[in-house]
């Protein structure tokens, strides 16, 4: 996790030099900023791919009420409590520090998972409800079916 301080610290160099940023703060304000941000976008990636997963395992493994349990768990956690327990965890496996960054994304999708799964599990049911039958019907199954059918329904507004 070392190679990003290299990469963010010319990147922000790089931008405050252009931008002519100083004047709003220093450059450790600007790191912040944007660790903050990566950090935030790793996150949202690991909940809206968690939540993908649940929604689409629910028709062969799981059951409504299973997944509906499995995204709820997250509420029941303080992430507080889990970090912690995750860092002492890590610390016993070696260099918590440079793993400090992802321990907090990782935490931050789990619990931003259920606020994901209550968005996108109704219009998931619909479009399964409404294009089951025609996708089996037509032999189209697994990443076809992805590719084809749920993701073009779910990511429309």
């Amino acid at each position: 996790m070392l190679w990003y301080k290299a990469w963010l610290e010319t990147r922000t160099r790089l931008l405050i030099a252009r931008v002519g940023m100083t004047a709003l703060g220093a450059w450790s304000t600007w790191h912040a900023v944007i660790v903050g941000i990566a950090v935030s976008t790793v996150a949202t990636l690991l909940a809206v791919s968690g939540a993908l997963v649940l929604i689409l395992g629910r028709s062969r493994l799981l059951s409504r009420s299973a997944v509906s349990f499995i995204g709820s768990l997250p509420l029941a956690f303080s992430p507080l409590a889990l970090g912690a327990g995750l860092f002492v965890l890590l610390l016993r496996l070696g260099a918590p520090l440079d793993l400090g960054l992802g321990l907090v994304a990782v935490i931050n999708g789990f619990m931003g998972l259920p606020f994901v799964l209550r968005v996108v599990a109704p219009a998931a049911a619909e479009a399964a409800s409404r294009h089951d039958r025609l996708a089996a019907s037509l032999g189209i199954a697994g990443w076809g079916r992805w590719r084809l059918v749920d993701w073009p329904l779910l990511r429309r507004p």
